[in-house]
């Protein structure tokens, strides 16, 4: 009845096609809605799913792994069997009342070796180590030796060398001594000589004359005599052509001595180089 009083009035013809417009635009929107709000459902639903399915695949896997680490605890505890019979067998024989307390002792004796074990190793290690160094010190030490042998040897070598011109001038010095007594020798028998010389010259010694071992000075007048000698003992006298020569009267003998002074004026020259050698000898000597 509504719906035909509306259709008879244009106005409320118009409000009705209005209105039911409006309410299938309504309609649709909430049929949109459902829509979107639904899929967004269905993908937290699928999203959900999905996790669930990878977390039962996970959890197959852990299973799996689980079921295998079972067989081979269950294969290990088999081959542990024969031992835990035998250790049950010897659990017989010892003070002990189970087989875990018999096992904690072979452990604790097992750690006991371990660490008995590492403290040897650490012994043989410093053994090793003292070893190397008591090495080193005796390679060092037999090389010092060798050093110092060879040391020595330059040394005994150097001394031998030493030794030997030592002899060398030993000998020479020993030359030198019999050289300077035969010239010693010499020089006394020179020095008896010239003051036997000088007193058969007629020189006078001790007081008033020459001192007795003042040689050079005897010999020195000595000379002088003979060339007084020499200057009185000829005299050139001239007469009617004809030149004589006459011998004057002798003086202190010198007639005799003559041939004597000249050896000794040769004399002279060898004493004064004695002289120089026994100054230079007293001089070395101090």
């Amino acid at each position: 009845m509504l719906i035909l009083c509306l259709h008879k009035c244009p106005k409320t013809h118009k409000l009705f096609t209005r209105l039911s417009m409006a309410l299938s635009k309504s309609v649709i929107l909430l049929q949109d809605e459902e829509t979107e709000s639904d899929r967004l459902m269905a993908e937290k639903e699928m999203k959900e799913a999905l996790e669930k399915e990878a977390e039962i695949q996970r959890l197959k896997e852990e299973c799996e792994e689980l079921k295998k680490r079972k067989q081979e605890m269950q294969l290990q505890t088999l081959k542990y069997i024969p031992y835990r019979e035998f250790l049950e067998r010897v659990l017989k024989l010892t003070k002990f009342t189970n087989v875990d307390e018999l096992a904690g002792y072979l452990e604790n004796l097992l750690y006991i070796r371990d660490q008995l074990y590492q403290r040897e190793t650490q012994v043989q290690e410093h053994m090793e180590q003292q070893k190397k160094a008591c090495q080193s010190l005796k390679d060092n030490h037999n090389l010092l030796l060798l050093q110092k042998n060879n040391h020595l040897s330059q040394l005994q070598t150097e001394l031998e060398k030493a030794r030997s011109e030592a002899l060398i001038w030993e000998r020479q010095w020993n030359q030198i001594q019999e050289t300077a007594a035969k010239k010693t020798l010499e020089l006394g028998q020179i020095t008896y000589a010239t003051l036997n010389l000088f007193e058969m010259a007629g020189g006078v010694t001790g007081v008033g004359g020459l001192h007795i071992h003042d040689t050079e000075k005897q010999l020195e007048a000595v000379s002088d005599l003979r060339e007084e000698a020499k200057a009185a003992g000829v005299r050139k006298e001239r007469t009617e052509g004809c030149v004589c020569v006459c011998l004057a009267r002798p003086f202190y003998g010198f007639e005799n001595i003559c041939i004597v002074l000249e050896a000794f004026v040769v004399l002279l020259s060898h004493l004064k180089l004695l002289l120089l050698y026994t100054r230079i000898k007293t001089v070395n000597s101090n």
